[in-house]
């Protein structure tokens, strides 16, 4: 009955108990996809036996730095509702070497740093390709990652105000 009373009518319950059961609902949420101390106790366990394993339950995403913003969309988008869990990032250079690290939150804080940056201040692109006469031609753009940079949706909502 709450759901149904939740989804047609919210105005019907006060904002603040809106409020604690929304935060009741994340709690729960993550309870049950975040909880790692069984993956923990179980890699203990391997552990003292001889045995190296990781955490599980968490999902793995490996992201070429100079290809940042193609490898997240791509990696994150097919992770769908598993996005919910806990995200482990590793980043792989320019040689394709994986990068040293564990992922204890700095990591991927790190990666939403510089994806954040490069989709919202791209850097150009240069273009070189050849020309009929024989010359090499250049040309520099931003990504499209927007139809409408989120820049300029700023700047045209400032200008309202």
């Amino acid at each position: 009955k709450m759901a149904r009373v939740l989804t047609f009518i919210p105005q019907a319950m006060p904002f603040s108990r809106r409020v604690n059961l929304f935060n009741s609902l994340l709690e729960s949420d993550k309870l049950r996809t975040q909880d790692e101390t069984t993956s923990f106790r179980q890699m203990m366990m391997n552990f003292e036996e001889g045995e190296e394993s990781e955490i599980s339950g968490r999902e793995r995403v490996k992201i070429r730095r100079d290809e940042l913003y193609s490898d997240s969309m791509q990696s994150l988008n097919r992770l769908g509702k598993r996005l919910r869990k806990r995200v482990q990032v590793t980043f792989v250079n320019k040689h394709g070497q994986e990068e040293a690290g564990i992922d204890g939150g700095g990591v991927f804080k790190e990666f939403l740093d510089d994806l954040i940056k490069d989709a919202f201040l791209p850097q150009p692109i240069t273009e070189v390709s050849e020309e009929d006469d024989g010359g090499i031609s250049t040309e520099r753009h931003h990504p499209d990652f927007f139809s409408v940079t989120p820049l300029q949706t700023l700047k045209l909502n400032t200008a309202f105000d």
